[in-house]
Formats: structure tokens, sequence, C-alpha cells
């Protein structure tokens, strides 16, 4: 056998074996991750970042700018996802405000606005990175708010996550807002 042959063979099962290892130690990490190692805020704030990136990263998939994120935006989505989760309701007006009535009470002008919401329990203590994946993926493949994601005249987004006590049940507000024509 040719012996720089072997060498290469001896070295791809080395690195081999270190990307299986790291796997295993990232798998763990985010095992641990998933089970407090890591505060609840901490861990809503980590779904949110991640959903704000999927949603960016579709949007340039699929030829459109990415949304800014607007503080008034997401101060609108996290009191909704959290009324929806204190309360256990899940609907647009569940508070008697239509989305457009809530953004323009955080102070934004009533211009090109959309909302999604979604919904999901697990009975396991779940990542953030799934759970971000499986809200995006539910909110993706429904056609509605598909459309709302893919919002051309959209160019600021606020997204807010909420948990239930004592529950793996998560709520998740995207508010979609453009400027006026």
């Amino acid at each position: 056998m040719n012996r720089s042959l072997h060498y290469f063979g001896v070295w791809s099962a080395v690195l081999a074996a270190a990307f299986f290892f790291s796997l295993i130690a990232t798998h763990k990490s985010i095992a641990g991750h998933a089970k407090g190692a890591i505060s609840e805020s901490e861990k809503l704030e980590s779904i949110r970042t991640r959903s704000i990136w999927m949603l960016n990263a579709y949007r340039q998939k699929n030829g459109l700018p990415q949304l800014k994120g607007d503080k008034r935006l997401f101060a609108s989505a996290g009191k909704f996802a959290f009324y929806l989760s204190s309360t256990g309701k899940f609907d647009h007006e569940a508070d008697g405000r239509a989305p457009r009535q809530r953004m323009t009470a955080e102070g934004l002008a009533p211009c090109t606005t959309a909302e999604n919401l979604a919904y999901f329990a697990t009975s396991e203590v779940e990542a953030p990175a799934k759970i971000a994946f499986v809200l995006f993926d539910m909110l993706r493949k429904s056609p509605g708010h598909n459309k709302n994601m893919l919002l051309e005249a959209a160019s600021h987004i606020g997204i807010g996550v909420a948990k239930k006590d004592g529950e793996e049940t998560y709520s998740l507000v995207q508010n979609f807002w453009g400027p006026c024509s």
C-alpha cells in the first residue's frame, strides 16, 4: 500500500472520529442547554433570536430583503405573547384588540401590518433551536402565515415568545410592519 494513501486513510479516520465526538459533545451541550443550564429568559431570548434569523434567511432565499427589528414591534409582540401564554387564549384578538391596534398603541403608524401566531406544546424539555424551528416550520407550512412572512411591503419585524408557567408550552407572535405608501 502506498505510504501517503495509508496516512491519508488514518488522517481521515481521525478527522471522522473528531467530528463524531464533537457531535456527541454538541448534543450533550444542547441537552444540558434544554434542561436548565440557562435561565428561562435566556431560553426565550434564544428562541426569539433564532426565529428572527430563520425568518430573514427564508426571506432572502425567496429574493426579499431582510426585515429590521423594531423595539415597538418587539414590545407589541412580546406583550401579546405573554398575554396568550398566561391566559391560555389563542386568537389574534384574544385581548379584545386587533393586531393593528396593538401596534399603533406602541406608537407605530397604521400602515402595512400583519401578524402571525404559533403555539407549540411538548411533554419534553426541548432545546431553543428545536422550539424555534418547530414554530417557524408550522408558520412556513401554513399558506396565510407564509404569505405574511414573505410580505413584500413589510420592512420591520418584532417577535415575542412566551412560555406558560409550569409547562413546556410556547407562544410565538410575529408582528410585521411596513411604511405608509
